[in-house]
């Protein structure tokens, strides 16, 4: 389970010119319901994920 105002590194699924590839980046969760997060990153735009779809792969806290 994900925990608000921890940082993980996030890895999911996105669909690149037509073939499934991995994306991996840093991520501060800033909030957490049921199993949706919301995604905070300062070089990328905020972004919701739900932890039970598909096309989400890991989350692993960094230190």
């Amino acid at each position: 389970m994900l925990e608000a105002g921890k940082i993980y590194k996030v890895t999911t699924l996105v669909n690149c010119e037509g073939a499934w590839d991995e994306e991996i980046d840093l991520w501060t969760v800033t909030a957490v319901e049921g199993t949706r997060a919301k995604l905070s990153n300062e070089s990328r735009e905020s972004r919701i994920v739900d932890t039970a779809s598909w096309n989400f792969v890991k989350a692993e806290a960094v230190e």
